[in-house]
C-alpha cells in the first residue's frame, strides 16, 4: 500500500501483478471537486495513476544513508550529487525524514555543526524529496525485514522501491546484501548506462 501525495492527486493505492492501481479514489485537488463515482471514478484513477507513472514517477528510491551523504558534507557527498546529477527524482517512505534528524541530532550532539546548520540540512533534503515521500504498508515491511534479515527501518526503503518498480540507492552493506535485486551501491548505479 501507498500513499502518494502530488500535484496531481493525493491517493492510497496497491500496485497490482500487472502494474495495475487498486484503492481508494483520489482526492482532486480543486476545493469544489465532485468525486467520480462508479466505472468512471475507477477510469479516472487509472487515468490519474498513468500520467504519475509516465511523468511524476520517481526515478530511485534513496535511504536515509545517500539522503544524508548528499546534504551532509562528507567522503561520500560528491558520489551523492552525481546520483542526484543521473537522476534528479528521489523517493523515499515518510521515514526519512525520522531517520534523518537523528542523523543531524547526532552531528550537533558531538559538536561537529548547530542546530541553525542542521534546520539547513532539513530544508535541503526537504527540497530534494519533494512530494515524493510515500507512506508504506506495515505488513509488507515485516514480511520484507523477516525475510531479508534486515530491519524494519532498512525495509521501509526495499518495499517502496520495489512497489514503485525502481533501484534502491544505498551504501548500506546489510541493505545491498538482503536486498541484491533491488539494492545498488551509488558506484555501480553510475556505471549504469555508460559504454
Amino acid at each position: 500500500m501507498l500513499s502518494v501525495n502530488g500535484p496531481l492527486l493525493s491517493k492510497s493505492f496497491s500496485i497490482g501483478p500487472s502494474g495495475s492501481a487498486t484503492g481508494r479514489q483520489p482526492v482532486l485537488p480543486r476545493k469544489n471537486a465532485r468525486r467520480p463515482s462508479g466505472e468512471v471514478g475507477r477510469d479516472r484513477i487509472l487515468f490519474h495513476w498513468r500520467i504519475y507513472c509516465t511523468f511524476l514517477r520517481p526515478t530511485i528510491v534513496a535511504d536515509n544513508t545517500l539522503i544524508s551523504y548528499f546534504t551532509i558534507e562528507g567522503a561520500f557527498t560528491e558520489e551523492a550529487a552525481h546520483v542526484r546529477q543521473k537522476d534528479p527524482d528521489w523517493a523515499a517512505p515518510l521515514l526519512w525524514r525520522a531517520e534523518f534528524s537523528n542523523v543531524l541530532w547526532l552531528h550537533v550532539r558531538q559538536g561537529e555543526f548547530g542546530l541553525d546548520l542542521a534546520i539547513q540540512h532539513i530544508d535541503l533534503a526537504e527540497e530534494l524529496i519533494g512530494d515524493r515521500s510515500y507512506s508504506i504498508a506495515p505488513t509488507e515491511v515485516l514480511r520484507l525485514a523477516v525475510e531479508s534479515g534486515c530491519s524494519a527501518y532498512d525495509a521501509h526503503y526495499a518495499s517502496l522501491a520495489q512497489q514503485l518498480d525502481v533501484p534502491l540507492v544505498t551504501h548500506d552493506g546489510d541493505v545491498l546484501e538482503g536486498f541484491p535485486e533491488t539494492a545498488v551501491h551509488p558506484e555501480d548505479f553510475l556505471k549504469r548506462g555508460q559504454r
